[in-house]
């Protein structure tokens, strides 16, 4: 009995248990969109000047009664920490790490790539922007944070927007046949916006050794892509899908 009342304390414990990265050095934030909370964490951000925002990969649910997202692989919290740049912000998904009756597990799992998810990024952004008169944003996406970058990317208007990603879900629809993952029918998929990312510089990362994302699914996007203003796409030799923190990348 006594055995049984530690596991269930254990359980409680850990669905009760924060589970967002801290990054050193970067102060918690929170920003309302459409009545929704989103959190972050921010370096610095200064009025007039260049935005470098971060966009991590994709969680899974953590929880036995209270379910929460959790990710495993911080990739793009541990490469903000790195990063020497001084205006940088790293940006959750909507019901990322916040708590809130209306936020269920589809917001992670089967919904993560929904109209709504990313037009309530967009309005967090179109906040900041307004408010500290951002000039440009640059995201840096990894892993399914790729994606939502690509995407957020063709929906803020009347500004320069260039996008990295590093281990990127690029083709939503592609790598979900690949992987058996279940999807709601009304996903997005940066590939199919070819057109509109034409204009949008990028630069692809990926990982010689990286099993999830093969170079061949980002040269397969890359061509669904017609006549990019700038599109580059860099192998790393010894980089796999979760080890991007031991390298320098040059934005």
């Amino acid at each position: 009995m006594k055995k049984l009342f530690v596991l269930f304390t254990l359980l409680i414990l850990a669905a009760c248990a924060p589970s967002e990265p801290r990054i050193k050095g970067f102060s918690s934030e929170t920003f309302l969109a459409n009545d929704i909370q989103l959190s972050g964490q921010v370096k610095e951000i200064k009025h007039g000047e260049k935005l470098r925002v971060y966009i991590d990969g994709n969680a899974r649910t953590t929880g036995f009664f209270k379910k929460r997202a959790t990710l495993d692989y911080p990739v793009a919290a541990k490469l903000a920490q790195k990063d020497k740049y001084p205006y940088i912000l790293y940006l959750n998904r909507p019901c990322y790490f916040v708590d809130d009756e209306r936020c269920t597990p589809e917001a992670w799992e089967s919904g993560r790539y929904l109209p709504e998810i990313i037009e309530e990024m967009r309005q967090a952004l179109l906040q900041i922007k307004m408010k500290y008169r951002i000039p440009e944003f640059e995201f840096v996406g990894y892993d399914g944070g790729a994606a939502i970058a690509l995407l957020l990317a063709t929906r803020i208007k009347n500004m320069p927007i260039k996008v990295y990603t590093i281990a990127g879900i690029l083709d939503t629809a592609q790598y979900a046949l690949l992987t058996d993952e279940k999807l709601h029918p009304e996903t997005l998929n940066p590939a199919s916006e070819g057109f509109s990312l034409s204009n949008i510089p990028q630069v692809h990362l990926v990982g010689a050794k990286d099993k999830q994302i093969p170079l061949s699914l980002t040269k397969d996007y890359a061509k669904r892509v017609p006549n990019p203003v700038l599109m580059q796409i860099k192998s790393y030799p010894s980089a796999d899908h979760f080890n991007w923190a031991n390298f320098k990348i040059e934005y």
